[in-house]
């Protein structure tokens, strides 16, 4: 980390960060989709990676089943989902410790209709641990070209609104 800040001193450029891919982790390997109500462990196993390029751009959310915000985050971005869908940007809700069943239970009662998926901490680690929640954009090629670290509400509205307006062509 000091040898990173010790680079952007110098270079004064910011950190250029391309997404990992969202890998499924065991034991509590998870993509849920909230629409058919089931766990999508046999169709999306251990290893098997999410892909960036089949979207214009995935809105990536780290959440928490323990958080407020985390829930209010979630069930904008689920108003917004099927709105964003037509326009081909793909919402994935990222979990660390969560267990499959509290993810499950949340996802029912807040509702959500984007994907889920519990990630291994490698994932989160890789992009400096940040507070939950908080909101990647990347493009289709995993680059993020937006981050927001706990977002407000008029933040999350600008955030719609700019990938509305970069697709609408």
């Amino acid at each position: 980390a000091e040898a990173a800040e010790a680079t952007k001193a110098v270079l004064g450029a910011p950190r250029r960060v391309v997404l990992p891919s969202i890998r499924t982790v065991m034991p509590s390997a998870l993509m849920y989709d909230p629409k058919s109500q089931v766990s999508k462990d046999v169709q999306w196993p251990r290893g098997e990676t999410y892909e960036y390029g089949g979207s214009r751009y995935t809105v990536i959310i780290a959440l928490a089943t323990w958080s407020a915000r985390a829930k209010m985050v979630a069930k904008k971005f689920g108003a917004w989902e099927s709105e964003l869908k037509s326009r081909r940007i793909s919402v994935v809700g990222i979990f660390t410790h969560d267990t499959p069943a509290d993810i499950i239970h949340m996802a029912a009662t807040v509702p959500l209709s984007f994907r889920l998926a519990k990630v291994d901490l490698a994932f989160v680690a890789h992009l400096l641990n940040p507070k939950v929640p908080t909101i990647w954009i990347a493009d289709h090629t995993g680059q993020i070209i937006q981050r927001k670290e706990r977002p407000t509400d008029q933040e999350l509205d600008v955030t719609r609104r700019n990938l509305l307006v970069w697709t609408d062509f």
